[in-house]
């Protein structure tokens, strides 16, 4: 059986829908090639290849050079780094110090600097409020199929309710932590809507969606209708990873 016939299988599985299931099993072929994705440069920490490690999220946050900025879920480190070269004091908060530890020798390659925190976002409590904050949030990481075609047979029958659950106390618990303006991210490497989609979807006292620009993107993608980023493998030359990625804005008091 061919690799496409396998993922194709796979992704039926799923039970996506049928818009998804066209655009990543007509472009598979592509993505499995691999090459050197075009919007690497020599940082690996400031690069466009952070869509497929998880940097990209950080560029779509305001941040500046003073601000103070959380990255949630930090591990292994790349939202950190990238937030930290543009001078933003960051906090890296993680519920595994094992995991931290990526994160503390990506910082002393690079000499850039951050609060490293290990701690349960539903319990820990931040001594101020924050310019921005980023989620990208535990998930099902079904988007990482065209590295790990295997994540397909091994997520797609799985009970989705309790990362969602923990994904939606996240966002709410965040939102209490953010400063009025300033901008929250929450992002996913999952295929699945339940996961990012109608995550975003609910209603948070005054923290409303801020739509994502076209022009805040690289080419070849483009925001949905309510203004958020849905990516999947294929539709960039070089690929990407299926990510989502939507952007609240927190009200004045």
């Amino acid at each position: 059986m061919s690799l496409l016939s396998i993922i194709t299988k796979a992704l039926n599985a799923l039970d996506l829908d049928d818009e998804v299931n066209r655009l990543v099993i007509d472009r598979t072929v592509n993505v499995c090639r691999n090459r050197p994705h075009p919007w690497s440069t020599k940082h690996d920490y400031i690069s466009w290849s952070g869509l497929t490690d998880r940097t990209y999220n950080a560029r779509l946050l305001p941040a500046k050079a003073g601000d103070r900025v959380l990255d949630l879920c930090a591990a292994p480190g790349g939202k950190t780094l990238q937030l930290a070269a543009r001078g933003c004091h960051v906090t890296a908060l993680d519920v595994s110090d094992h995991r931290l530890e990526w994160v503390r020798e990506n910082l002393a390659r690079t000499g850039l600097t951050a609060e490293l925190v290990a701690a349960d976002a539903l319990r820990w409590q931040p001594d101020a409020l924050f310019d921005h904050i980023l989620i990208d949030a535990p998930c099902s990481a079904t988007g990482i199929f065209r590295r790990h075609p295997d994540v397909l047979h091994l997520k797609g029958n799985t009970d989705l309710a309790p990362v969602t659950l923990l994904q939606a106390a996240l966002l709410r618990r965040a939102a209490a932590w953010l400063k009025p303006g300033g901008r929250l991210i929450y992002a996913t490497c999952s295929l699945f809507p339940k996961e990012g989609e109608r995550i975003a979807e609910r209603v948070i006292a005054g923290l409303p969606r801020e739509m994502i620009e076209a022009s805040e993107l690289p080419a070849g993608l483009k925001p949905a209708a309510d203004g958020w980023v849905r990516t999947l493998p294929g539709q960039v030359e070089g690929g990407i990873d299926g990510f989502f990625i939507a952007r609240f804005r927190k009200l004045p008091d």
